[in-house]
């Protein structure tokens, strides 16, 4: 998926952490229907909590956190089917 910034040249997912070491990723306007996406990706402790208990992007701003699971396939055996 190419986001906005990288059709500026500017590609920011370079000062995300590795996939493999996030938690949560943002799909703000994931399918690109107008806004600006955020695509944000980290931690737990990084996102910003509100008083009833949601997770907020702390780069957009808005409620679009998705967990990553935790029981990732293996990536050896996702690799030989």
């Amino acid at each position: 998926m190419i986001t906005g910034s990288e059709e500026n040249g500017h590609d920011d997912s370079k000062s995300l952490p590795q996939w493999a070491d996030c938690d949560f990723f943002c799909i703000h306007d994931y399918a690109r229907t107008g806004a600006s996406t955020c695509g944000w990706r980290g931690r737990l402790q990084d996102a910003r909590h509100v008083e009833n208990g949601k997770l907020i992007c702390p780069r957009c701003g808005c409620v679009t956190l998705l967990r990553i699971p935790l029981d990732r396939a293996d990536r050896s055996r996702a690799q030989n089917v």
